[in-house]
């Protein structure tokens, strides 16, 4: 089932520009029944997604307006009717829109992984995985000699990447047995030397978390492409705990698509 189509900016469009602004409300306006999800363009490209699967007819429509495009940005009024100056700000590179996400899970227990769409659909780019004491994957219940819980963040599309947060369970916080730790780690599949394996956040005790959420803040976006061979937009977060220790965590992850 297609959801989208990728256009060649250079060659597609008639002036070689898109503006998204305008693309969209042409979208809306035109004969296309089906709800549009959003556009990104992104080294030379322009997709267009859609929440469901247009038919053939709409997407003879979108070709022919994306032939007639102008790529000319809407006029905005400089100025608001009191004089205020009216800007248009944004915190990224070439993503469109917002798209926070909410990851629930249970240490020592992969089968109480929560990763939901509205619509009650599994996103799919979410994995939880056990480890033993030996670094060796438990791969089936009972997970009672789990010491590591893992969880890999990895959609198969460019995403950018600007902070997030991670809810502790309030039964760690103020706790004393230095048995929590939390990490993050960026592009695990990648040797550091070529990039990846990039430090987020180094091992910390989350008992000594007195707030019962660690607040992660990059100040700046983090752009990351996808790659089923190089898995180059994997964030990697690793929970140690005491052996089958179930707790519930919640990651909140603010990133734009």
């Amino acid at each position: 089932m297609a959801l989208s189509k990728v256009y060649t900016v250079a060659s597609a469009f008639p002036n070689g520009v898109v503006d998204t602004d305008r693309l969209t409300q042409e979208i809306q306006q035109s004969a296309i029944t089906v709800a549009l999800d959003y556009i990104r363009t992104y080294t030379g490209d322009c997709t267009v997604y859609f929440k469901a699967e247009p038919s053939s007819g709409e997407w003879t429509v979108l070709d022919g307006l994306v032939a007639v495009h102008s790529g000319e940005p809407f006029a905005v009024d400089a100025v608001t009717s009191d004089g205020r100056q009216i800007v248009r700000v944004t915190a990224v590179n070439t993503a469109i829109a917002f798209r926070p996400r909410a990851i629930s899970f249970y240490t020592a227990d992969p089968a109480k992984l929560h990763n939901i769409d509205p619509h009650g659909v599994d996103y799919e780019d979410v994995t939880c995985k056990c480890y033993d004491a030996d670094d060796d994957e438990i791969t089936q219940a009972p997970y009672t000699g789990a010491v590591k819980t893992v969880i890999d963040f990895e959609p198969t599309s460019y995403y950018e990447m600007i902070g997030g947060n991670i809810d502790i369970p309030t039964s760690i916080t103020g706790g004393t047995t230095d048995l929590w730790y939390g990490a993050c780690i960026g592009v695990p599949d990648i040797p550091e030397n070529y990039g990846g394996c990039i430090h987020l956040l180094n091992e910390m005790n989350l008992e000594a978390d007195r707030d019962g959420m660690v607040r992660l803040d990059g100040r700046g976006v983090l752009g990351l492409s996808y790659s089923a061979q190089t898995h180059s937009n994997k964030i990697r977060f690793i929970f140690k705990h005491p052996a089958g220790e179930s707790k519930r965590f919640q990651l909140f992850l603010e990133i734009f698509q």
